[in-house]
């Protein structure tokens, strides 16, 4: 919790209880537990998207993919999860280009 004035409100921004200072109290994160079969279904069907670098998906293939395979996350955390899972891929995929290329000798 960030408070501008060190004194506490409701969440959100506010006015501390002496009516003299404003106060500032950041949300919390949220995190979305995905089941294995969903993040499957979700790098199967994005996975031009995810292995060649295709730009994120628009709302309506979202909404599409949501409709099709009846996955219950908001259609932006479905679209967050293409971004990490493409993240993921090309992290690993620069890992492995590095441990070839020193194994290999090359610069």
């Amino acid at each position: 919790m960030f408070l501008l004035s060190g004194v506490s409100s409701e969440r959100g921004l506010g006015i501390s209880p002496d009516n003299d200072t404003l106060c500032l109290e950041l949300k919390s994160r949220r995190y979305t537990q995905w089941s294995l079969s969903d993040t499957k279904l979700v790098r199967q069907y994005f996975s031009d998207i995810v292995r060649n670098g295709k730009p994120l998906p628009g709302k309506q293939v979202v909404l599409d993919f949501q409709k099709k395979y009846n996955v219950t996350h908001d259609w932006k955390i479905i679209r967050t999860k293409v971004f990490n899972e493409k993240m993921t891929y090309l992290k690993h995929k620069t890992l492995n280009m590095d441990s070839l290329m020193a194994k290999t000798g090359s610069s």
